[in-house]
């Protein structure tokens, strides 16, 4: 169209009714087609455009600039900037500058019908409304938007919302500097519901490719929720409070913008007109937890579990209505067929008549009636079965119950009071002749005082756990354990936080509170390692039997009973420990015997779950700090005073192996694994035997044998010596030209060559290998290759250990690139490694001096603390990361 061929355009002339902003920035291909209709419509419309280059480091000014000369008067406006600000910023500086009453930011390009944009603009100008969109697509409505786009990452981009800023509120009205997209759409989410909206006409086209929406990065999403600033009362506002799944998703909105109250509250008002919404349902669960109303949140799931049975049954009467139905329906038609063959035996004119009758009376009284009763009686469905109480103890496997129903019913039992009664009281109260039961009775006993709590003198059993990190989920999973399967009465429950850094503490108060089985809880403010936690909870424990166990076990049997059983039975042990399904004594891995006292003697036990007398007074050697060796320790003391060691093969317990440490950080090959074995080698190790002279074939032999013998974290003095004294040049050129070796014997031999720090050679024989034979090796020349800092090396290993040791290679990957002060990929994989394994002190450890680099010195302080917290003995020494 042409503006100065249509008799409608808007003459442009008088104040500005719309400021137009333009933000670039190496954007010199889409300036023209973004800026060029409305340097056109500049000419025809009371309008400013203000356009700002925000740091350009390309053509994009250039472009700016030529395309302005032909501009007419004042009404364009071009500001350069030497640094970006961003668009944000760009934007509130424009909300200064201009004039006009109705703002418009210009993020895509489109073309421009003026006279449409000038009919919105005159429009917009006489009605109360706050801005418009777009009347094809009335679900652009922003505050609508808040709640059903903002979390999946999209809303309008802002070509769709023209502005007053005369009718947002001042408070209000500002542009969020830190998005990259989506700043009309979140300006209009943040005024609230006290914005209203005009429907105006589509003023422009886009083209092919370009849609209406702006994706939105996660980072932008974040920001939106979080500084929307819509009320609860604003919330509520929006859309149909009709529609429970709209008020739903109001709720989770809430919760992206941290709200969790908030969402919270307005989970309870859709739950209470609409009390089997099973996605807010859901959600209560999540937001209840949040907040720390653990026995709430386990009502909750027990109303949820309530609901799919009632559903599951409710779908098996509609099957068997279905199958019934069927069945009446084929019985009617054999029926049918019968009477059909009897009228066609006797002559028409006497059958016809009654025919018809007959049909009509079947229609209605015959055997279609059963179906027409059964589709229009009201079917109850069957009442909810009330949870009792206190739930039957079961001995089925575990896995086939919801962790959900098991954890609601643990918890249920931690707060009596708030358990509902059984649902046949009413009507026993209704009638004053009914005799009273033992419901009755137990409400007459829920109204006397409730009695004082009293500690019993004297436990058969006492249950250590320590715990560290994230340990919440672990320790609600073995409290259930305990609750249905271990009995209270003899049973006492030790729990050492060792400076967890979750809500476990939280859970633990609670427990505490109802004497969750006589429980004691040690907190360290800093973690001491498993070693000394169990030690505190040896020297507080009054059991005759002790029972130390990690927090990640969990069982389907009293086995603090049962343990405490095949030691009573079998005086000559001072140590049992049951099978299950993985651990790093193998012998502890196998079925389960039918017999419950049946035992098998065994060197050593893995240390995730065994009991000891408490009269034998054994502790643990405290030098093997976090983890690692120090049960195997403790059974070699054991067996030097005479005491067998035990695996109680009818004792069966499942063990999540590696949650603590891999969180923690110390995984197997790791440092603290190095050092506790360090501290075991040298207590139990003794002196290696060196080959005597002559006993080999050939000199290569020997060096082979003295490199399967090597302690590599130390190696011996003589057994170096001896190297050295066979490698001379003859026997180093014909190890160097060796073929037809297996991979298990190269690592014999650059074990030997890595002793004497022969890296020429080393380094020969390693490119002989075709793969590692074990994963100890590889750790072996990572560990050597760092120390040394041969980083390049290092980053071969580091590919070759990935698919088995992940942990341990993401840990060097991150040290070399701190120690490289590679400024991408030292904060890329610090943000991996602690997003994988978050209690992991030294990745806090590194941060700490990543920003104490940087000058970050209260984040560098911080980030020391909580290395501090959760290992203090590695920083002391500076073993991990300085050695």
């Amino acid at each position: 169209m042409n503006p100065e061929k249509s008799g409608s355009a808007v003459a442009a002339q008088g104040p500005p009714l719309c400021c137009v902003v333009f933000v670039f920035y190496n954007q010199e291909h889409e300036v023209e087609p973004m800026l060029q209709p409305f340097l056109e419509a500049v000419r025809f419309l009371p309008l400013q455009v203000f356009i700002y280059d925000d740091g350009s480091t390309d053509g994009t000014p250039f472009v700016v600039e030529s395309l302005i000369e032909q501009a007419a008067g004042d009404h364009v406006v071009f500001h350069k900037h030497d640094l970006r600000r961003g668009t944000g910023m760009c934007l509130n500086l424009a909300l200064e500058d201009s004039a006009a009453k109705a703002f418009y930011f210009v993020d895509k390009h489109f073309d421009l019908n003026i006279e449409a944009f000038g009919a919105v603009l005159k429009e917009l100008s006489y009605s109360n409304a706050a801005f418009t969109f777009p009347a094809s697509n009335p679900a652009l409505d922003p505050t609508q938007l808040a709640i059903r786009h903002a979390h999946k990452k999209k809303v309008p981009a802002s070509i769709n919302f023209i502005i007053r800023k005369d009718r947002i509120r001042p408070d209000r009205l500002f542009f969020n500097p830190f998005l990259q997209n989506g700043h009309s759409s979140e300006l209009l989410m943040r005024a609230g519901v006290s914005a209203k909206a005009l429907e105006a006409p589509t003023f422009f086209h886009l083209h092919y490719n370009e849609e209406t929406y702006s994706d939105l990065t996660t980072q932008d999403s974040r920001l939106i929720m979080f500084h929307s600033q819509l009320s609860s009362t604003e919330v509520r506002g929006v859309g149909s409070n009709d529609d429970p799944d709209l008020l739903y998703e109001k709720a989770e909105a809430l919760k992206s913008d941290g709200r969790i109250a908030d969402a919270l509250d307005l989970c309870e008002e859709v739950l209470e007109r609409f009390p089997r919404h099973q996605h807010t349902l859901k959600l209560s669960v999540e937001l209840l937890q949040r907040l720390k109303k653990y026995i709430k949140a386990s009502e909750r799931r027990k109303l949820i579990s309530q609901g799919a049975e009632a559903d599951q049954m409710k779908q098996a009467e509609e099957q068997a209505a279905a199958a019934e139905k069927s069945e009446s329906e084929a019985e009617s038609e054999v029926l049918s067929e019968l009477e059909t063959e009897a009228a066609e035996a006797v002559s028409p004119s006497e059958t016809e008549p009654d025919t018809e009758s007959e049909r009509e009376t079947e229609t209605e009284n015959g055997p279609d009636e059963p179906e027409i009763k059964a589709f229009g009686e009201k079917v109850e469905a069957p009442e909810p079965k009330e949870a009792p109480l206190i739930p039957e103890k079961t001995s089925g496997d575990a896995d086939t119950q919801e962790d959900a129903e098991a954890e609601e019913r643990a918890l249920a039992d931690l707060e009596p009071e708030e358990t509902e009664q059984p649902e046949t009281e009413p009507e026993l109260r209704d009638d004053d002749s009914a005799e009273p039961d033992a419901a009755a009775e137990e409400d007459a006993e829920e109204a006397q005082p409730p009695v004082p709590y009293e500690r019993p003198a004297h436990f058969r059993h006492s249950i250590i756990v320590p715990i560290a990190g994230f340990a919440q989920p672990s320790l609600e999973k073995l409290a259930l354990c305990l609750y249905n399967f271990c009995e209270p009465s003899d049973t006492e429950l030790i729990i050492i936080d060792n400076a967890c850094i979750d809500d476990s503490w939280e859970y633990l108060k609670q427990m505490e509170e109802h004497h969750f089985f006589h429980l004691k809880v040690i907190t360290n403010r800093m973690n001491k390692g498993f070693t000394q936690a169990v030690n505190q909870g040896l020297k507080a424990a009054s059991g005759e039997y002790t029972l130390v166990m990690h927090a990640d076990v969990t069982f389907e049997t009293d086995i603090a009973r049962s343990l405490a059983d095949v030691l009573e039975a079998n005086p000559e042990a001072a140590i049992a420990g049951p099978v299950t399904t993985q651990s790093m004594q193998e012998e502890q891995v196998r079925s389960v015997s039918k017999d419950p006292l049946q035992v098998l003697e065994t060197a050593w036990i893995d240390g995730f779950c065994f009991v000891m007398r408490a009269e034998d007074h054994f502790r643990l050697d405290e030098r093997y700090r976090l983890a690692w060796y120090e049960t195997i320790d403790l059974c070699c003391r054991m067996q030097e005073e005479g005491k067998k060691v035990l695996i109680a093969a009818g004792v069966f317990v499942k063990h999540a192996s590696g949650v603590f440490t891999s969180q923690l950080g110390v995984p197997a090959y790791s440092d603290d694994f190095v050092n506790s074995l360090n501290v075991f080698s040298l207590k139990w190790g003794g002196t290696p035997e060196l080959p005597e002279p002559g006993s080999t074939d050939h000199p290569l032999e020997e060096i082979w044998l003295l490199g399967g013998q090597l302690d590599m974290l130390n190696p011996s003095k003589e057994i170096q010596a001896r190297i050295k004294e066979l490698l001379d040049d003859k026997l180093e050129t014909e190890l160097k030209n060796i073929q037809g070796v297996s991979d298990a014997d190269l690592r014999n031999f650059i074990r030997a060559m890595m002793a004497v720090n022969n890296r020429g050679l080393m380094r020969d024989l390693e490119e002989r290998l075709s793969g590692l034979p074990d994963p100890g090796f590889g750790f072996e020349l990572l560990r050597f290759y760092f120390k040394n800092q041969i980083f390049s090396r290092c980053k071969k290993y580091i590919t070759m250990i990935r698919e088995q040791q992940p942990q341990l290679a993401l840990l060097y990957a991150l040290r070399i690139a701190w120690k490289e002060n590679d400024i991408q990929l030292a904060p890329q994989y610090l943000a991996e490694y602690l997003e994988q394994y978050p209690a992991a002190s030294e990745a806090y450890y590194i941060g700490a001096k990543m920003h104490e680099q940087q000058g970050n010195t209260e984040l560098a302080e911080t980030f020391m603390e909580r290395a501090h917290q959760l290992d203090p003995f590695t920083r002391d020494e500076g073993r991990m990361v300085e050695g």
